[in-house]
Formats: structure tokens, sequence, C-alpha cells
């Protein structure tokens, strides 16, 4: 089962616009996606891109991206976006001792963690030293 961060489930909306890239493209295609996850915190991030967007004067991107929040990510992973819970806060805090990590990367390192869960990232290096599988679909080859 799979976690997806943020800059994967991002590349996966460039599927549609036929941007996306290829290796992302074979990967998405062999997913059960009732086995895929996200973090609370991705549905975090992806807010946060979106109101910045709006805060930049860029109402178009931000309407188009609030829209796939709202229509695509919130409805297609409605029952399959994990929460942070008390377990998930004390595993995050295991992993910032004695090396402190960037809060929102220890945080979807815990929910894998906590839910037995494969990090599908780009970022592999934003997951050193914490005991999570990572796979990157930017790497996959069909």
């Amino acid at each position: 089962m799979i976690l997806l961060d943020t800059n994967v489930i991002s590349e996966i909306r460039k599927i549609e616009q036929n941007k996306a890239n290829a290796n992302v493209v074979a990967w998405a295609n062999t997913l059960d996606f009732s086995k895929v996850y996200l973090s609370a915190i991705v549905i975090g991030e992806l807010k946060l891109g979106v109101l910045l967007k709006r805060h930049n004067h860029d109402s178009v991107q931000a309407d188009i991206l609030e829209d796939w929040l709202n229509n695509w990510v919130l409805a297609k992973f409605a029952n399959r976006i994990l929460p942070v819970d008390e377990r998930i806060a004390q595993i995050y805090a295991s992993l910032n001792v004695p090396n402190p990590k960037a809060l929102n990367d220890a945080y979807i390192a815990s929910t894998a963690i906590v839910h037995n869960l494969t990090i599908a990232t780009r970022n592999i290096k934003d997951f050193d030293g914490m005991p999570v599988k990572l796979i990157n679909p930017f790497e996959f080859l069909a």
C-alpha cells in the first residue's frame, strides 16, 4: 500500500494534460488506487499551494488547483486521507531525536510507519534517517 507525497500527487494531476513525467504515468497505471492513501499533511500542502497562488494574484491557477483539490483529490481519496493522531504524533517526536527533521516530512513518515505504507516521493533524501519504505515513481521503469 502506498502513501503519496505531495510531489507525486501533483505530478499525477498532470497526466490528463499529457504533461506528466512518463515514468510516473507508467507507475500510476500499475496502481490499484483503492490501496493508495494521502496524509492530511499532503492535503494541507496542496491547499497551501492554492492559497499562495491566490495571494500572488494568480486567481486563474488558484481556481484550477482548488477545483482539482476539491473535486478530484478529496473525492478520489475520500476515505483514504489519514489524519495525524496520537500514535503518529509520538512517532513524529521520536524521529526528531537526536536529529531534527523537516516538520511535514517527519509527519508524512510517521503516518507511513503507523499504517505500514510505502511513501511514493521524488524527494527520497527528504526521508533520510527515517525508517520508512520509499519508492520514486520518477525512476519507475515499466
